[in-house]
């Protein structure tokens, strides 16, 4: 069946891939199992996999918490492709994961210099700095910060931004970027007007530890 763009399986299906489509063409392997021959090649050093799937599998570590091998994978796809300015965003999380502020600090830096305009780059720059207690150009980070919030950009995040302002109407204008980007109105509305049945209206409180954690116990 098809498979996902630039993720491994793909790698490993393509012909054009280092070793001939030797991944999942080659002597008959074919699915899932090309996951596996994958990594193992990488490993006795015949392939070296490309700049993308190298940050496709940083980015896959990072959700595993494995942030140092992460940042290996990012490493390795920076130094292939140097002008991937992107990747220096995945390479701040994953230094943030090991609290190592202040490089994550310079890899938001020089996102943030590549590309402005990079969504909650200049955000993550003021938050690692405070982080490691670095108060260089602390006033004017927070004025152009607040600045974008209220100019309806991608600048930061809801519970971050309470950290750098107390004014409730550009709280509310971070929150309602951040929930028109990733919790937009459904295509289906849940109620179409029909008649509600008499008695008591029910209304359910979900508290946002309603899920497999001590808290909800």
């Amino acid at each position: 069946k098809p498979v996902t763009p630039s993720t491994i399986e793909a790698l490993a299906r393509d012909p054009k891939n280092p070793v001939g489509g030797y991944y999942g063409l080659r002597k008959g392997y074919r699915g899932r199992f090309a996951n596996y021959v994958t990594p193992v090649l990488e490993l006795l050093g015949v392939v070296e996999l490309l700049d993308e799937a190298l940050v496709g599998r940083g980015n896959a570590l990072q959700r595993l918490s494995r942030n140092a091998d992460a940042l290996s994978s990012y490493d390795r796809a920076l130094e292939l492709h140097p002008d991937r300015v992107e990747v220096h965003n995945n390479r701040g999380s994953a230094l943030r994961g090991l609290k190592r502020y202040s490089e994550a600090a310079d890899a938001f830096e020089r996102l943030a210099m590549a590309r402005p305009g990079f969504e909650y780059a200049t955000a993550n720059l003021l938050h690692s700095r405070l982080y490691a207690c670095d108060w260089r150009d602390y006033e004017g980070r927070v004025a152009q910060l607040r600045r974008r919030v209220l100019a309806g950009e991608r600048a930061d995040v809801p519970f971050s931004f309470l950290a750098i302002s107390d004014s409730p109407e550009e709280q509310l204008a971070c929150a309602r970027r951040y929930v028109a980007d990733y919790f937009p109105p459904a295509p289906e509305p849940m109620w179409r007007g029909q008649p509600r049945k008499p008695g008591r209206i029910r209304v359910a409180y979900l508290s946002a530890d309603f899920h497999e954690h001590a808290t909800a116990y």
